[in-house]
């Protein structure tokens, strides 16, 4: 029996090294490694620490079906000392805090049918957090080695809400053009 296997082994492995490959063209790939650009700041909470938004309460009264919004609460993503004098702006990622159906973010906290709804407070329009379009959000042109990005954060119904905590998080990097 091991002389029948070894003759069709050999026989085998002769047909994979006979295999041609041919060569169709090259692709060279070209990048660079650049320093921090801007200090950045939350509402004075410098990144990389976590910052937070508080927002005043919302009444359930002013949740009571899906889609009503309560609350808008603006806060500041703030760059200094940045060595690039473009446009910038923030984009939100997608992740574990975000519906990944809708862009909002997801309440961790006790009360339920509502999630925050994050908006670009210079153009009044919602940003769905993780999705491409916040690719046409305000840009701000860096001025003076600073710049401003505003943004807001609300309260938006899924159903009518109940009484409870109401939490979330989001990750986010800056856009450099």
């Amino acid at each position: 029996m091991k002389r029948v296997l070894l003759p069709a082994l050999v026989a085998g492995l002769a047909t994979l090294t006979a295999t041609a490959y041919a060569s169709d063209g090259t692709i060279n790939f070209t990048g660079s490694v650049i320093g921090t650009t801007c200090s950045i700041s939350v509402n004075g909470t410098a990144a990389p620490a976590p910052a937070t938004v508080t927002l005043q309460p919302a009444r359930d009264s002013d949740l009571n079906a899906a889609g009503k919004t309560a609350m808008p609460t603006p806060f500041d993503i703030m760059l200094t000392s940045c060595t690039d004098t473009g446009k910038v702006s923030a984009f939100f990622e997608a992740g574990p805090g975000v519906n990944p159906g809708s862009g909002l973010l997801r309440n961790t906290g006790t009360a339920t049918n509502v999630e925050l709804m994050l908006y670009d407070a210079a153009a009044g329009a919602q940003i769905a957090a993780g999705d491409a379009s916040q690719k046409f959000t305000t840009r701000v042109q860096i001025s003076g080695g600073q710049a401003t990005l505003k943004y807001g954060v609300q309260y938006f119904a899924t159903g009518v809400a109940t009484v409870g905590s109401v939490a979330g998080t989001v990750t986010y990097h800056i856009v450099y053009e």
